[in-house]
C-alpha cells in the first residue's frame, strides 16, 4: 500500500477514532469485490486493548447496505487483532498447514475461539476448517489432517487444498485463480471447497 491509502489497520490508531472505514475502500477489477487493504508495517502490540473495535466499524450503515458478504482475512497471531476480528465475525473459517506446528496452532486458536463465543461474541460459529498446502503423499500431512478431524470432527472439514505453483503464481499476477488458471488443480480446490462453505451457510439460514 502506499503512505497515503488507508488501511483496516487505520481502526486500531488514534486517527481510527475519526475514520470511517469505508475510507479505506479500494474497487478492485473484479465485479461485485472491494478490498480495505493492510498495513504490513503495523506493530500488533499497538492495538488498542477492545476487541470491539472492528465489529463497530462493520455497523456502519454505508457498508451494511453496500455488501452481502465480508470475508475479514486475519493474520493467525493470537492477539488484539485476530480477536477483533472472532469478536466481529458470524462464522470462523480456519485453514491450516498440515504439519505439527499448525496443528497446535489450530488448537490454540479453538481455544480462543471459544473463549470468544463464550464472551464477545455470543453469534459467532465455527464453519470449519480447510488443509491447505496439502499432499496426501506426506504420512506427516495426513497424520495432523485425522489429528485434527479427531479433534473436530470430519465434518468440519472443507475438503483441502493441494499444493499448485499456480496459486503462487496468480497471488504474484494479482489475479484470482478462476481466471489465472481455471482449470488448475488449486482453482479446483477452492471452488469444491467453498461450494461447502455455500451449502454449510443456506443450511444454517
Amino acid at each position: 500500500t502506499s503512505a497515503s491509502q488507508l488501511t483496516a489497520h487505520h481502526l486500531f490508531t488514534a486517527a481510527g477514532a475519526t475514520l470511517p472505514l469505508t475510507a479505506a475502500i479500494v474497487r478492485t477489477a473484479w465485479e461485485l469485490l472491494d478490498l480495505v487493504p493492510a498495513d504490513p508495517e503495523f506493530q500488533h502490540d499497538n492495538a488498542p486493548n477492545d476487541d470491539h473495535i472492528l465489529a463497530r466499524a462493520l455497523t456502519d450503515s454505508t457498508i451494511t447496505s453496500s455488501y452481502a458478504r465480508i470475508v475479514i482475512d486475519s493474520p493467525p497471531s493470537l492477539d488484539r487483532l485476530l480477536r477483533n476480528a472472532l469478536t466481529a465475525a458470524q462464522w470462523a473459517l480456519i485453514p491450516f498447514v498440515p504439519h505439527p506446528l499448525s496443528g497446535e496452532g489450530v488448537r490454540q486458536l479453538a481455544r480462543l475461539f471459544f473463549r470468544i463465543a463464550m464472551t464477545t461474541n455470543a453469534e459467532l460459529r465455527l464453519l470449519g476448517l480447510l488443509p491447505v498446502q496439502l499432499d496426501s503423499r506426506i504420512i506427516q500431512h495426513r497424520r495432523v489432517q485425522e489429528q485434527v478431524v479427531g479433534q473436530f470432527g470430519l465434518a468440519r472439514l472443507l475438503g483441502g487444498i493441494r499444493t499448485d505453483i499456480k496459486l503462487a503464481e496468480a497471488f504474484a499476477a494479482g489475479r484470482p485463480i478462476r481466471y489465472y488458471a481455471p482449470r488448475s488443480r488449486g482453482n479446483e480446490d477452492y471452488q469444491t471447497a467453498f461450494a461447502n462453505v455455500l451449502a454449510r451457510l443456506a443450511i444454517a439460514n
